[in-house]
Formats: structure tokens, sequence, C-alpha cells
């Protein structure tokens, strides 16, 4: 299976945080530690990352296959990084700034998905149990009747699905803090359904399955490190406390 790190500039961010994958959190860049976890797995045989060649090349080019240059948009990084896979069944895509991922979580969430054999595989990760192993990290979480939830920066698609589900996904991405807008993207039966609290998993599968003709699952797993993405420089003191 390939493995694609997104790693591009953030435009919007501070200073401090616009190349975010070149972050040292104790004196690493932050980048190596989800590269690493990747070269260590079994079903990892090729890693793209996409992002500022030049900045990039002299950190990581020895350790992945290609570094490509990276655009404006989420999905567009995504879509370039995947010209390399289109003769993959499945393709992980993975955000640079998970640096307390390893190899045995990416692993359990792969064998996990091949089990599943769907389109696209996500994790989320119940609120009770992200706070009691990381009660200082902040998160958003999402309302569900299910429970509360908070999202992981890492999905494991097909790549024959994704024009299919591109524009879609680009607002989703684009509004990921904020649970309302992206249900909002959905129908309103999706924020009705969320404001009071009676909207399912399966609801939103369904949806899916309707709408892009796709089978996706929302994958409900036990390793809070898969959602934890340093979004802040303010963060980088306690992210390097659990390193």
């Amino acid at each position: 299976m390939h493995a694609i790190v997104l790693a591009g500039t953030d435009v919007e961010a501070d200073d401090l945080m616009k190349d975010k994958a070149l972050l040292p959190l104790k004196g690493i860049p932050m980048i190596k530690f989800v590269i690493e976890a990747l070269k260590e797995s079994e079903h990892i045989n090729k890693i793209f990352v996409v992002g500022e060649v030049d900045k990039l090349k002299p950190i990581i080019a020895k350790d992945v296959d290609n570094i490509i240059h990276h655009s404006d948009s989420i999905i567009k990084n995504i879509n370039n990084g995947m010209k390399n896979s289109l003769g993959e069944e499945r393709v992980l895509v993975v955000t640079c700034d998970l640096p307390l991922i390893n190899v045995d979580i990416i692993n359990k969430f792969i064998e996990a998905g091949l089990e599943k054999n769907i389109d696209v595989f996500y994790p989320i990760v119940d609120k009770g149990l992200y706070e009691s192993i990381y009660p200082k990290m902040k998160r958003t979480y999402v309302y569900l009747k299910d429970g509360a939830f908070t999202g992981g920066n890492i999905i494991m698609i097909k790549p024959s699905v994704m024009k299919s589900i591109e524009k879609t996904t680009e607002s989703l991405i684009k509004n990921r803090k904020n649970p309302f807008k992206m249900c909002r993207i959905l129908g309103i039966a999706f924020l009705i359904k969320l404001i009071f609290k009676q909207l399912k998993l399966l609801d939103i599968e369904k949806t899916i399955k309707k709408r892009f003709r796709i089978n996706g699952l929302a994958y409900i797993c036990t390793y809070p490190e898969i959602c934890s993405d340093l979004d802040h420089y303010e963060e980088v003191a306690l992210f390097e406390e659990y390193l």
C-alpha cells in the first residue's frame, strides 16, 4: 500500500506554523515522526510527500520515494499524490502533524480497514477516552446520538472514488473545525439532527452511500494519537511532554 503525507505550507497560519512539517519537537522535524512510523509498517511499501520540495528535500529525501510540490488545496494535493498510486487498491493519506503516532497504531488502523473492505475508512475517537488519556489536549468534538467524537487526521481510501467525492470533501475539510458547517454541507436534515443530538453515525454512512454511491465508514478506534494533530505553536511544549 502507498502512503501520502500532506505537508504543504499553511498560508493562513502564523509565521511559526506556516511550515509545520519542519517544526522541531525535541530537535526533530515533526514530519519525521510520521515518516518513521510509516517506514516501519509492514503494510506500506511506498511513501510520497506533498509539500515544499526545496524545504523538505534536505530533511526527508532519503526516507521517502518522492516529494511532490504542493498546491493551494488539500484535495489537489491528495490527487497529486495519488498520481503515483492509480494502480493501488487503497491508499493511506495522513497529515504531517501527528507526531504521537507510531507503527502499531498505523498497522492496527490499516488492518481494521482492510477487514471492512470499503471505499473510505476514517477513524474517530470517543471524547471520554480521548480526555482520559490526553486531558490537557484541546479537540473539536461532534455530538451525536451515539456519543461525542473527535476525528482523525488519517484516512484509507480507494483512488478510484476520489473524483466522485472531491468537491464535497474539499468543503468538509475546509470546515473540519466547525461541525455545524460540515453538517449543513450534507443537508439541512443533518443540521437539524445535529442540533438536537439525534444524528447517528449510521445516518452519515447512509447519506454518503446515497449521495456518492460509495461505502464509507467512521471507525471508532481506541488510539487517540491518530487524532492528535499539532495546530498551534503554543502546543509544542505539551506535545513534547507526551513524546
